[in-house]
């Protein structure tokens, strides 16, 4: 399946990644919960099924990198300081 369809199956599966905390995570625990699936943070984000079967590492840090074009700069900085810790 291309990445394009998997892009449309990963934002229907987790509602909630644009939220404001998804920005306040870092990194790693995006990738994680990307790959992994979980909730992560309980109050943060909506269930989530493992990617990683479907996904290569190099599609996921990509699905990663598309949905914080939608961030606001202000945000973009916030994600990075935390990934940086």
């Amino acid at each position: 399946m291309s990445i394009h369809k998997w892009i449309i199956v990963f934002f229907t599966s987790i509602l909630g990644i644009l939220s404001a905390c998804t920005t306040q995570s870092a990194d790693a625990l995006l990738y994680d919960i990307v790959r992994n699936g979980g909730r992560g943070a309980p109050d943060c984000f909506y269930p989530m099924p493992a990617f990683s079967e479907q996904l290569t590492d190099a599609e996921i840090l990509a699905v990663l990198f598309y949905i914080k074009t939608m961030w606001t700069n202000e945000q973009r900085q916030q994600q990075i300081q935390l990934s940086s810790q």
